[in-house]
Order: C-alpha cells, then structure tokens, then sequence
C-alpha cells in the first residue's frame, strides 16, 4: 500500500501547483505594461509582479488602486479579480 501512495505523490504534487503568468501588452495609453494573472490570491500576483520588476512598479488598473489592491503588504480579501495590470518603473 505505502508503495502505492509513493507512485501517486508526483501527480498530487502537480495538481497542487499553481499557475501565475505575466504577459506583456499594451496599456489603455499605448504603453507597455504586464497583465500579472494569478487565480488564487492577490499576493501570488504580487510576488510575480515583484520578480518581473525588481525596481518596483506601478498597478494601472485604477479600479484596483480605488480598491486599496497590492497597498502595502499587496493582501486583500474582497474584490481580488484574478489578475493585475502593471508597469515596472
């Protein structure tokens, strides 16, 4: 039995993991920005968006900044919309 449980562990390991994208686009302005995805909370988007732009950034989706969104520690529990858009300073 114990072997079989070790022949599942990859697979159950795979299935945990979660997917936090950044895709480079153009924003509203015609500038560049990076759409940061990341479905399950707001700090997987902002630990990605803190990698993509070691010298800081700024979010350009104003209704997540009139929200209070990625201010501060970059958590919040309500209004979280799966995704951010930003530019790296």
């Amino acid at each position: 039995m114990r072997g079989a449980l070790l022949a599942f562990a990859p697979v159950l390991g795979v299935a945990g993991c979660v997917t936090v994208t950044a895709t480079p686009v153009k924003a509203p302005d015609g500038q560049p920005a990076i759409v940061i995805e990341c479905h399950r909370n707001e700090a997987e988007c902002v630990t990605k968006a803190q990698s993509e732009c070691p010298r800081g950034y700024w979010v350009l989706d104003a209704d997540a900044r009139a929200r209070g969104e990625f201010a501060g520690s970059g958590v919040r529990t309500q209004g979280f919309a799966g995704h951010i858009m930003i530019r790296c300073q």
